[in-house]
């Protein structure tokens, strides 16, 4: 009797044992499907995210990301999503209170989005470097300050540096010294990728108008001109008040007879 409740409580424990050990194969075969769509969730928002950055981004043959450029330059225009320049003229102009010769470039920038603090000076600076060709080098040139408020080019000064309403159009005028008589370049600048450029356009100095021009001979002749004018103004307060001397005294002259 003692044999038979033996061999049937070892009975027991096998089962027992058996039904644990089929649990724990469950519970392991359902621990690894999860693993396996938790890894299967991260590919599919992994891929979606890569997605999404290649609509932001072109991938390299090197498969790095590159942004888009930040606009196009062709010809003598350069579009970004904020305004366009346009280049409307080259002169070289010699600057005679200082003996030195500078290029000259005349434009007009029109905003396109509306965006704030957008004037004609800031698109300028911020869409182009000019180089120069030299034998060795190319020689990145820097502005050079001339008033132009009086004179043949105030119109091209006069607003540049006023900011454009939306779909408004505003003229501007930058130069730079020349380094010697090598060819010039426009290079339209790439504000999202500082390795490259939008393009460049070639100027031949030769080709170029060439005049002269002195700031200061033409802020003499707008004083002169201001004084010129009050000069006028007050000759012609001084006409009428004679006028009206020589009124009052025909009118005492008579009330007196």
């Amino acid at each position: 009797m003692k044999k038979v409740l033996t061999l049937l409580f070892a009975s027991i424990l096998l089962v027992g044992c058996g039904h644990d050990s089929h649990s724990s194969k469950e519970d392991k075969s359902k621990h690894e499907s999860s693993k396996k769509e938790d890894s299967q969730s991260k590919e599919e928002s992994k891929s979606k995210s890569s997605d999404k950055k290649d609509k932001d981004y072109d991938t390299s043959e090197h498969e790095t990301y590159k942004k888009k450029p930040s606009g196009t330059f062709k010809g003598d225009k350069l579009e970004t999503k904020d305004y366009i320049v346009t280049i409307k003229d080259k002169e070289i102009i010699h600057n005679k209170d200082k003996d030195r010769d500078v290029v000259a470039f005349k434009f007009e920038v029109k905003n396109k989005s509306g965006k704030s603090n957008v004037n004609a000076s800031f698109a300028w600076i911020e869409s182009f470097d000019i180089l120069q060709d030299s034998k060795d080098t190319e020689n990145k040139l820097s502005p050079s300050y001339i008033s132009f408020r009086d004179g043949k080019y105030a119109e091209w000064d006069k607003h540049q540096r006023d900011n454009i309403k939306k779909g408004g159009t505003a003229k501007g005028i930058e130069t730079y010294e020349l380094q010697g008589k090598g060819d010039v370049f426009i290079v339209g600048k790439d504000n999202n990728n500082y390795d490259k450029d939008l393009g460049r356009t070639k100027v031949k100095l030769k080709d170029l108008h060439k005049s002269s021009f002195s700031p200061r001979e033409e802020l003499e002749k707008s004083i002169n001109k201001e004084l010129e004018k009050e000069d006028e103004i007050q000759d012609k307060k001084d006409h009428d008040k004679s006028e009206k001397k020589d009124d009052d005294d025909k009118d005492k002259a008579v009330t007196d007879a």
